[in-house]
């Protein structure tokens, strides 16, 4: 797949216009190259979630959870139990600072 190839797929997939769709890749590509350039590690996950359609419906989304990216959505995935507890433990704090 070449450049314009993949312009097009992101227009098609997100709705986008290609010149939209060629700025977005340009940024993101540039923001890749920056963090290289900062010897920054770079990683690119083959997983998703909802959470862009729900914030293109308006809602405002935040993604998180137990664990390392680094073990997770592969063979083998796991979760440690005091991973899991610290997750907890944040997700209560979250749940006490938004209803107080």
């Amino acid at each position: 797949m070449n450049k314009s190839e993949l312009i097009d797929a992101i227009a098609e997939h997100a709705e986008l216009s290609k010149a939209a769709a060629g700025r977005a890749l340009d940024g993101a590509l540039d923001a890749v190259k920056e963090g290289l350039q900062k010897g920054d590690m770079v990683t690119l996950v083959g997983f998703g979630t909802e959470a862009g359609l729900f914030q293109g419906a308006g809602i405002p989304t935040v993604v998180c959870g137990p664990g390392y990216i680094d073990q997770a959505h592969q063979a083998d995935e796991f979760v440690s139990l005091q991973q899991l507890a610290a997750c907890e433990d944040f997700l209560r704090a979250l749940r006490r600072h938004m209803t107080s």
